[in-house]
């Protein structure tokens, strides 16, 4: 994903950076796959001493916050905008889609008292 990252940061490509974002806080690793195949993977004791369940899952998010595109003030507007967007657009659906119903109960009574 870091490269993927890359590419679409150099291409300006914030649409699918976003869906990277979006994508690495669903997927994740189980810790059996961390510790490749070593202990029990019933627990773990990281080189710093600090106790870490091994049932935990590691989200792909860890891995990418450090990556260069979450400072890009660019991203960012580009990400907000794309989401502000999104959600008008299914408001306006949905108004319109209320705006033809009201229409056609309209029409339907007209056709009633006729």
């Amino acid at each position: 994903m870091l490269v993927a990252l890359d590419i679409a940061d150099e291409n300006d490509d914030y649409s699918a950076a976003k869906s990277i974002m979006v994508i690495s806080q669903t997927f994740y690793i189980n810790a059996d796959a961390r510790s490749h195949g070593q202990g029990d993977g019933a627990s773990d004791t990281e080189d710093n001493g600090v106790y870490e369940p091994q049932d935990q899952p590691e989200y792909f998010q860890r891995r990418l916050k450090s990556h260069r595109v979450w400072q890009n003030m660019r991203f960012w507007e580009s990400a907000v905008f794309e989401s502000i967007g999104s959600e008008m657009a299914k408001i306006n659906t949905r108004d319109k889609v209320e705006y033809h119903q009201r229409e056609i109960d309209v029409r339907l009574r007209a056709c009633e008292w006729a």
